[in-house]
């Protein structure tokens, strides 16, 4: 396995492993919205679980291909 290989399965795992953490993190801000779990308060809940799921969001359609074309911007270097 050449040296391009070995770090093309470590950006695909990279990716992979950013969208799961995405949807779990978006999961715990619905568990905040529904109520379902509680840390400070109701309204600060509400607040909080709206916050951590856009955070969610973000981490799996938004920053993945940012890496990735940061990643193919500094390949062409």
């Amino acid at each position: 396995m050449t040296d391009d290989d070995s770090l093309a399965k470590q950006r695909f795992a990279t990716l992979g492993l950013l969208r799961f953490s995405g949807v779990a993190v978006a999961i715990v801000g619905l568990l905040l919205l529904g109520e379902k779990l509680s840390l400070v308060g109701r309204s600060a809940d509400r607040l909080l679980g709206g916050g951590i799921v856009i955070i969610g969001i973000l981490m799996v359609l938004i920053f993945p291909p940012l890496l990735a074309r940061r990643w193919k911007s500094s390949d062409r270097s």
